[in-house]
């Protein structure tokens, strides 16, 4: 069975991890958030050329990773809420999307101070 290719949007990137692949999950560890959009502008273009689906889960305190205009479809969730009912909101939203669509979050380090873990 031969497993559906996606692009990051970066070639090299791309070369060396022969391609991502549809389902997987990419966590980047980054010092900053212009490290992070140093590698999310790139992906989102591609996700634009590619017809793509992009959902952004918003949660943090950082000011936004994307927007509307960007052709990303935003949802806020709260971590304040605990992490079951995140957890569920979150599955919520990839079953109501699809397995096919893309998901990108804010920087997870936030659910640190909300959660203690």
């Amino acid at each position: 069975m031969t497993l559906e290719r996606a692009s990051t949007g970066i070639p090299g990137l791309d070369a060396a991890i022969d391609d991502l692949r549809i389902g997987d999950n990419v966590v980047w560890r980054v010092d900053d958030l212009a490290g992070f959009r140093s590698v999310l502008r790139p992906f989102l273009d591609q996700c634009r050329r590619d017809g793509r689906r992009l959902v952004y889960v918003r949660f943090a305190n950082h000011e936004p990773l994307l927007n509307a205009d960007d052709g990303a479809e935003v949802h806020h969730l709260d971590l304040s809420e605990g992490f079951e009912p995140f957890a569920v909101a979150v599955h919520d939203l990839i079953a109501g999307h699809g397995l096919r669509a893309f998901y990108v979050f804010d920087c997870l380090t936030e659910m640190l101070g909300a959660w203690h873990s």
